[in-house]
């Protein structure tokens, strides 16, 4: 499972976010960590020590783009090497993962197509939102009804549809976009109701 993190100036959140993936309980991840713009020496010193992990790599952006991370995230898309089959997850630097999550998205893929043989295209799930006052959020395939954290995306769709937009929610139409043309190939969609 590949995350791709965006973040502007957040050292404090970022370890938070980063620490989170280094307690999995699988350690089949990599974590890209995208910044918009030139990062502060905080941020690049705490990245240093992090990426002594291989699977973390850290990246600025040429200039500060300053929409949402929505080009950064096109950036992370673009940077990930893998098989198509393989998943990515795009999230903000300002999340943290419960420590099963990798296990529980990558056992939802393979228990899934070992019952059914259908392949899977997206593995959702229910997340406890801060922006929501720390309420617990059902996640729904459509812009508005689910948050960029709450999807893992096969790598080859997720590239396919890409971040051309540029608005506040268009982490929802993402999802939404990367939902329907997994519908167009045949592939499931699963949702962790957890």
């Amino acid at each position: 499972l590949h995350f791709i993190s965006v973040t502007y100036l957040q050292p404090t959140e970022l370890m938070m976010s980063v620490s989170s993936l280094l307690l999995q309980t699988c350690g089949d991840w990599t974590l890209h960590v995208i910044h918009d713009g030139q990062a502060t020496d905080d941020v690049k010193r705490i990245m240093s020590e992090f990426c002594r992990d291989e699977r973390i790599h850290f990246t600025q952006s040429q200039k500060r783009h300053n929409d949402y991370g929505h080009t950064n995230r096109e950036l992370g898309l673009s940077m990930l090497r893998g098989d198509d089959k393989d998943f990515v997850l795009v999230t903000n630097a300002d999340n943290y993962v419960c420590p099963c999550l990798v296990e529980e998205v990558m056992g939802a893929v393979s228990g899934t197509e070992g019952k059914t043989g259908q392949q899977v295209g997206i593995v959702y799930f229910d997340i406890i939102h801060s922006h929501l006052a720390w309420k617990y959020h059902r996640s729904h395939l459509y812009e508005g009804g689910i948050d960029m954290m709450a999807a893992a995306i096969r790598l080859d769709i997720a590239k396919q549809v890409g971040f051309p937009w540029r608005h506040y929610s268009a982490d929802g139409r993402y999802i939404e976009q990367c939902a329907k043309l997994a519908v167009e190939k045949d592939l499931c969609a699963v949702h962790i109701e957890k």
